[in-house]
């Protein structure tokens, strides 16, 4: 049965994060209510964004909840501090404080409800079900205000326009700065690396910047119309935070030069502040259209080469590798073992045997065995593990080695005595002590190629490809079952060289 979803509003946040990053996302709201109050409002209390409204609403999202509270009042005793800075009568500086902290509790509300409590709001279907809720909820709160406006403070201004301009700026000021800030809160260093310690991401930055600058200072001119296809490059180059951050600047210098007076909203809108901002705001909106859907299209492409490149990996790890073990299978060590030893014929080839395996696993289980197994890989690999060998599992209780560069006998023997002395030491199976011993068959292939008989097979005086086999690495790996097979009817616990190394063998 599918079991239904439970909706919390408080849930428990992604990382425990510290009280220095409440005290930074309060000094970074009060740097934009600041600059929102005092910058990017004209002499008619017209705004074209505000972006303070997002920091509350990333402090709801990422911090525990006695410190999102603690953020939450802070930023309402600094709006009402700044509102009575800028002349607004009493009772505006506290209605515009209550309906900040409205837009940003409400915001977090739908937030949690339909984007999940980790909300990464990079993604393109979380961004595009953000917008709607920043949208939504900025209308609520523009008919609460408009309503209480005109019926309580007596406000002249046209009601219908009024709220238009009221829900643009709040929506616009959520749409801008929540992704950035929350990027900037969950990976703070990956921000400043990427973007501002990056040579080229900075150089491109600040010449947008100044780009935007240029153009709204001088606003007779067409130049912030390039701006757009601008940022488009950025997002088609799959740097879509540089892109955010960048019209994100564009928004405060044009929301700072069309308060001024500047810009080409000005001139299209000299004595109508009101209309003024609309204009801005709708260029802003644009730039967001046209380079956010580009961005994160670019974003789930790549992330889904990424899923893909993934994917191939763990099939090609699958089809090479033991399932229970992790080693090699038999398969891609035949194909390892025909590349080493085709050309140059160099190293030695083990095959190790574990004497009486069928024991642990019809005294103890198979589960029993599967661990042991997996324990008995992961020692033989610490034993042979500096010298370059490849290891890999070709049957239930045997196993494959190769190591290259071994040319004398010598060194075949004393690997064989290191592996026999290292396997031998007690295993810890189900809490208990055992004993395990193996049995090696081992084979050097310079000595193996180095013989007629190898080449056939097995077979003297037929010639190479005229016995068995015309396949030098099978007939290799035949004498080095045969060694095994030897080292086993010797009494176990030994390792015996393949005839072809010592003939008396």
């Amino acid at each position: 049965m599918r079991t239904a979803r439970i909706w919390r509003l408080c849930r428990a946040v992604e990382v425990e994060r510290g009280s220095g990053t409440a005290i930074s996302l309060v000094a970074v709201f009060a740097l934009l209510c600041a600059g929102a109050r005092l910058i990017w409002t004209d002499s008619e209390g017209y705004s074209a964004f505000w972006p303070a409204n997002a920091v509350m609403t990333v402090a709801l999202l990422t911090l525990r909840l006695p410190q999102a509270v603690g953020v939450l009042l802070s930023c309402f005793a600094l709006n009402l501090a700044l509102n009575g800075l800028c002349n607004l009568s009493p009772d505006e500086a506290v209605l515009t404080a209550i309906l900040n902290q409205f837009v940003a509790i409400m915001t977090v509300v739908f937030l949690r409800r339909y984007c999940g409590s980790a909300t990464n709001l990079a993604r393109a279907r979380r961004f595009g079900t953000f917008a709607v809720i920043a949208v939504l909820v900025s209308a609520l709160e523009a008919a609460i205000g408009v309503m209480i406006e005109v019926l309580w403070l007596g406000d002249p201004a046209l009601p219908l326009a009024n709220a238009v301009q009221w829900v643009m700026c709040d929506a616009l000021g959520l749409l801008l700065a929540t992704p950035l800030l929350m990027d900037a809160v969950r990976r703070p260093f990956d921000i400043l690396t990427r973007i501002w310690f990056n040579p080229l991401s900075g150089l491109l930055l600040l010449v947008g910047l100044a780009w935007a600058f240029t153009s709204f200072r001088w606003g007779n001119t067409p130049l912030f119309l390039f701006i757009c296809p601008g940022v488009v490059l950025l997002a088609l180059a799959g740097w879509t935070r540089l892109a955010l951050t960048l019209i994100f600047g564009v928004a405060l210098i044009a929301a700072a030069l069309s308060a001024a007076g500047y810009g080409p909203a000005a001139l299209l809108a000299p004595h109508d502040a009101l209309w003024r901002e609309e204009i801005l705001q709708f260029y802003l909106v644009s730039l967001c259209l046209v380079v956010l859907p580009v961005g994160h299209g670019v974003t789930e492409w790549r992330r889904a080469v990424r899923r893909l490149q993934q994917l191939r990996a763990r099939l090609e790890y699958a089809a090479s590798h033991d399932a229970l073990t992790g080693v090699m299978n038999r398969a891609r060590f035949s194909t390892i073992l025909t590349g080493q030893m085709g050309d140059g014929r160099r190293g030695a080839l083990l095959l190790v045997d574990i004497d009486h395996f069928k024991k642990i696993n019809d005294e103890l289980g198979h589960p029993a065995g599967d661990v042991f197994l997996r324990q008995f890989c992961a020692r033989l690999a610490a034993i042979i593990g500096r010298r370059d060998a490849v290891v890999a599992r070709i049957g239930g209780d045997e196993f494959a080695i190769l190591v290259p560069h071994l040319t004398r006998v010598a060194e075949v023997e004393q690997l064989c005595d290191v592996l026999l002395a290292g396997l031998r030491a007690p295993w810890g199976i189900e809490g208990e002590e055992r004993f395990v011993t193996v049995s090696i068959g081992a084979v050097l292939a310079s000595a193996f190629a180095d013989d007629a008989a190898a080449w056939s097979g097995g077979n003297p005086g037929k010639g190479p490809g005229k016995g068995t086999t015309d396949d030098p690495i099978k007939g290799m790996v035949r004498e080095a079952d045969i060694a095994l097979y030897a080292a086993k009817a010797g009494g176990r616990d030994t390792y015996v060289l393949s005839r072809l190394v010592c003939p008396a063998s």
